[in-house]
């Protein structure tokens, strides 16, 4: 591995993971803590992030023509995405007549996305950046994931701020004896994606360590996060490194198993959408038509406000409009994050579509010109899955949006090629 040592950047990297983590929920501190940074308040996160950005505007050494190419592929969207994001920051001011500082407060959390795209995408091309990246998200995810599989087993006493699924422990959802906590579920389904994309284009070793982190990582969220996405696309990811590196052994039938092992992925999908309820049935069918509901309620304001969509009311005014009303429940139970881009066009509305379809092109374009061959397309493909039912930009996952975006634009390039500035193996 090569040598590296610790910038003011990587210290502020390592810290806005224990944000992101609830780590500091772990330890007794003032109530005013929890105004700063806890599961949907992000002002500590975002201060963060703004110091980033601050230190990348330092001048540093001549950047490689190669290197700068490389590393604008996202940078259309997110300016975009920026551009459209004080568009509707203004414009509900106005439409809700609203304070542009109550707005804020309703919004604020979507700036980190672009501050920590633009601060961190030219520093973690360099290798030795890189390799502290990753020893700061695989260790603490391994370690957040190991006390939460203790604590959700009660073999752990953690600080009680750790509570912070407080609904789903009320309400008694537990599995195999496990109960239910979902905050650490975004975090850590990151970094096992991050260790089956890595592994995949030969940047991760894949050995004993690699299989029991991604082991811990994946039963965490089985067991303790509950959540049927995430845990879905981590083991099938895991399984699909398992069998390119069983292929790879086998170079004259290559081709033959790579179609057998298509077969038996897509037989493997089904089943897992039929075991896992994905389309309702028992405890899930009431989930799933609520959903359908929330899907049909959002997208009929997605062109309220002819630019945009809701925009960011505020929630103590508009709290109806917010939440909406579910014929099931006959009540307003309605979350905007549990309906993935569905959700983010009822926001963002016309401007969100424009920003879409930029983006798109920019996935399309690392897809056609990418070193790997289809290693990178199934990356890419389940990465996007998570769209459907999770929205990339609300306050608890936003802070990883950068991260999927820059580890998409280093794996687009191959292992060997000059352009790769990852050189060692990790």
């Amino acid at each position: 591995m090569a040598k590296s040592r610790l910038t003011v950047v990587d210290i502020l990297l390592f810290l806005l993971i224990m944000f992101q983590v609830n780590f500091f929920d772990l330890i007794s501190l003032p109530s005013i803590w929890s105004s700063l940074n806890s599961n949907v308040n992000k002002y500590a996160i975002l201060i963060v992030s703004i110091a980033i950005w601050f230190l990348s505007l330092i001048p540093s050494n001549p950047e490689n023509p190669l290197k700068k190419q490389y590393v604008s592929q996202f940078n259309v969207s997110t300016g975009f995405f920026c551009i459209i994001l004080v568009v509707v920051w203004l414009g509900s001011s106005l439409t809700y007549t609203q304070t542009i500082l109550t707005t804020f407060q309703n919004m604020y959390w979507y700036f980190v996305f672009p501050f920590l795209y633009f601060g961190l995408k030219n520093y973690l091309i360099e290798d030795n950046h890189f390799v502290e990246f990753d020893r700061i998200i695989v260790l603490s995810g391994i370690i957040v994931s190991v006390l939460y599989l203790l604590y959700s087993k009660n073999i752990l006493t953690l600080h009680p701020n750790a509570v912070i699924d407080i609904q789903n422990l009320s309400s008694g959802k537990a599995q195999y004896g496990f109960s239910r906590f979902q905050a650490p579920s975004d975090f850590l389904f990151f970094v096992s994606f991050y260790l089956s994309a890595t592994a995949l284009v030969g940047i991760k070793r894949f050995n004993v360590k690699y299989v029991i982190q991604q082991a811990l990582l994946i039963a965490n969220l089985f067991f303790v996060g509950q959540v049927r996405v995430y845990f879905a696309i981590s083991i099938l990811l895991f399984m699909f490194v398992l069998f390119m590196k069983f292929v790879n052994k086998f170079k004259k039938i290559k081709i033959i198993l790579i179609l057998l092992g298509m077969f038996a992925g897509l037989a493997l999908i089904l089943l897992m959408i039929k075991k896992l309820n994905f389309f309702g049935g028992g405890t899930r069918q009431a989930s799933s038509i609520v959903r359908s509901e929330e899907i049909s309620y959002y997208l009929s304001h997605a062109f309220d406000n002819s630019l945009f969509g809701l925009g960011f009311a505020d929630i103590n005014n508009y709290y109806y409009l917010i939440r909406g009303f579910s014929p099931t429940y006959q009540a307003p139970v309605f979350y905007l994050e549990d309906v993935g881009v569905f959700g983010f066009l009822s926001i963002f509305g016309a401007l969100g579509v424009l920003y879409l379809i930029i983006f798109l092109n920019e996935i399309i374009r690392i897809v056609k010109y990418n070193e790997n061959g289809i290693v990178v397309p199934i990356i890419i493909m389940t990465y996007l899955a998570t769209y459907f039912t999770l929205i990339p930009l609300n306050a608890s996952r936003i802070t990883l949006m950068p991260f999927y975006l820059i580890i998409i634009t280093i794996l687009s390039r191959g292992k060997n090629s000059e352009k790769n500035f990852i050189s060692p193996k990790l």
